[in-house]
């Protein structure tokens, strides 16, 4: 037991001390399980009635690094591969829809971020699997909910799609000035294994 609290004031020494000019972005994959649709780690998607709560516990959690290592969190994600088909996959999920995620956001999450004195933070968004998963979402999204858009807001995909005719910019995004991201990226070598398997 020792060993490990002494490993812990090692890590939280070395990030006060050599890391303060990196900038720290959090995703947090899944909510509690008790508050899904479905009570798994992955599908399934967040009960409404639990909007209030998943808000304060990613800020919670903002808070308790902050506090612990003495850090400031830069980007916060609340989701990970939102879409349906990939939250069946093997890992920790959780399905939103373009009108949940936009909602969530403009009504819970980020009126908690100004109350809790977060609201320098950015707020990355969307994160979906296929980039042009990422490029249908953001787009909607954007039209639909115009006021999504504010000088922390960070539109992000993952780049698992191997056609060239995918890998296009978030044309709503590009005409916003919003800041673009690539959270997930995939190697070159993945890449055109993939085009030869498919060829």
């Amino acid at each position: 037991a020792s060993s490990a609290a002494s490993d812990v004031y090692k890590r939280q020494d070395l990030i006060s001390r050599k890391y303060k000019d990196v900038n720290f972005f959090f995703s947090v994959w899944c909510p509690p399980i008790k508050w899904k649709s479905n009570n798994k780690l992955n599908g399934g998607s967040l009960k409404s009635e639990y909007y209030d709560e998943y808000a304060q516990y990613l800020l919670d959690f903002v808070d308790a690094y902050e506090q612990k290592f003495g850090i400031d969190i830069y980007a916060l994600s609340g989701w990970n591969e939102p879409d349906k088909l990939a939250s069946l996959g093997g890992w920790a999920t959780c399905a939103w829809s373009e009108e949940e995620m936009a909602k969530f956001v403009l009504e819970k999450l980020r009126p908690a971020m100004e109350k809790r004195g977060h609201s320098d933070m950015k707020l990355v968004y969307a994160e979906n699997a296929q980039w042009k998963w990422a490029v249908d979402f953001i787009n909607n999204s954007l039209k639909k909910y115009p006021e999504l858009v504010d000088p922390n807001f960070i539109v992000a995909g993952h780049g698992y799609s191997t056609r060239d005719e995918n890998v296009i910019p978030f044309e709503e995004a590009e005409k916003r000035n919003v800041h673009m991201w690539q959270t997930e990226p995939v190697s070159y070598t993945h890449l055109r294994a993939n085009e030869t398997s498919q060829d």
